[in-house]
């Protein structure tokens, strides 16, 4: 099975990430076909330490600085991460590398006849193109014999495909509404869901949460006997410095009446990257109180060193270009928040699209104020948003858009309009300014059939 097949088979399984939102219903989800599969496999999902992390926003970020943090001190970590910006294999790596087409290929190939086996058994309730993913992950985990597994959970947590592990930690990064037809339209409700990974006496590390949604994470925890280290309680952190290309920042607190007091670099930016950083650092700290050596260079290399594309990402200066891919109200808002805090320019020009399930109307009220032209464009997703719906929805708030369809030519509109020391911030979707950044850095897209 050569690569372009393997992945055309994976993607020829019900694929949630790319059918209409209404497609799902609650029933999709159901991890009993995905223990099935992997013991069908040999359970590689058990066969290596486990750091599992659910949340609404950040849950990316962080994940990638736990990983960056242990692979930086000598472990072998795999990493699972969802969605990517340019080729399925970014999604399954190991120390920053992703998996090989060989690989992958040869993965697919070894698991086939399992997920066809299960398909036929269950015709009704059939293996998912995540669930496959995922499945992939463990096994090429297990494979190249990683010492530890960074999971990023996909959906939710309760009935997510990667909420069959025995982790060693869990972590829960902000939570906000999002996916609310799925996880519920109240924080509760939402909370409820992201809890399911927290296991018996298992520690579970959370962001700082609104009210209503700790109550619930902590009820949960109280429940499974599993200890609680909360941010902004347990966990400070104070940010000492910054510019356009880093932050610094002090994180200190203890976990299990240990206390820690570490002084860190990233050069992720936002103020909610700083509580990120403290989840990671917090989770490095609780896995050697658990017994695992992580010296303390590593950590601080690791997050100094972190990649995460995408986010806050300048990808050409004079005029700046910035992508984020900021997607629900509260990742508009801290976008807002960042740009007037980090940058110094003339003018901005928006280059943006959503996709179809998204609170448009929230996040244009976020970013009209910034914005002194407006395009509007989509993705090649097959739920992006119409370009012309999003300009009217910006002209409700005074802004004339012009809607551009292709992302190539709103870049060349947008270049045209501005100046050396203006901003083209180009955002609204992950799917968005995965074509942005391909553009401008000359990657070539990995190509779906519709």
């Amino acid at each position: 099975m050569d690569y372009q097949t393997a992945l055309n088979n994976v993607l020829g399984l019900t694929n949630y990430e790319r059918l209409p939102r209404g497609a799902y219903t609650s029933a999709a989800f159901d991890l009993q076909r995905m223990r099935e599969l992997l013991e069908q496999l040999g359970n590689p999902h058990i066969k290596q330490p486990t750091v599992h992390i659910a949340g609404t926003k950040g849950k990316g970020s962080t994940s990638a600085m736990i990983a960056s943090g242990l692979a930086m001190s000598g472990y072998d970590t795999g990493l699972f991460i969802s969605p990517h910006l340019h080729t399925m294999r970014e999604r399954i790596s190991i120390n920053g590398i992703p998996i090989t087409q060989d690989d992958f290929s040869s993965t697919v190939d070894a698991m086939w006849d399992s997920i066809e086996l299960i398909n036929t058994k269950i015709p009704e309730s059939p293996i998912t193109t995540f669930e496959a993913l995922t499945a992939l992950a463990f096994i090429y985990f297990s494979k190249e014999n990683v010492e530890f597994q960074v999971l990023e959970v996909g959906l939710g947590g309760r009935l997510d495909a990667t909420n069959v592990v025995e982790p060693e930690i869990t972590i829960i990064t902000s939570l906000s509404l999002d996916h609310t037809d799925i996880l519920g339209d109240t924080l509760q409700e939402i909370a409820r869901e992201k809890a399911g990974i927290i296991k018996p006496k298992v520690p579970i590390i959370t962001a700082d949460q609104q009210p209503e949604a700790l109550a619930v994470l902590e009820e949960i925890s109280e429940n499974r006997s599993a200890p609680m280290v909360l941010i902004g309680r347990d966990v400070q952190f104070n940010r000492t410095d910054f510019n356009s290309e880093m932050q610094e920042v002090q994180i200190s607190g203890q976990v299990l009446d240990r206390p820690f007091d570490h002084h860190v670099r990233i050069p992720l930016l936002g103020m909610h990257q700083l509580e990120n950083a403290a989840l990671a650092i917090t989770a490095l700290e609780s896995l050697r109180i658990r017994g695992y050596p992580i010296p303390y260079d590593g950590i601080y290399h690791g997050l100094a060193n972190v990649l995460w594309p995408g986010r806050l990402e300048e990808l050409q200066k004079k005029p700046r270009i910035i992508i984020d891919g900021a997607h629900n109200i509260w990742s508009a808002k801290k976008l807002r928040e960042a740009i007037n805090e980090y940058y110094e320019y003339s003018s901005l020009h928006l280059i943006v699209g959503f996709s179809s399930d998204k609170d448009l109307t929230s996040m244009i009220k976020e970013w009209a104020p910034l914005s002194s032209t407006v395009i509007s464009t989509r993705s090649r997703h097959p739920r992006s948003v119409d370009p012309e719906y999003i300009a009217t929805e910006f002209e409700n708030y005074g802004h004339p858009t012009q809607p551009i369809p292709k992302i190539d030519l709103a870049l060349k509109e947008a270049m045209n309009r501005a100046k050396e020391d203006d901003i083209i911030l180009v955002t609204g979707s992950l799917f968005v300014i995965s074509e942005a950044r391909e553009r401008i850095l000359g990657i070539e897209p990995e190509l779906y059939v519709q």
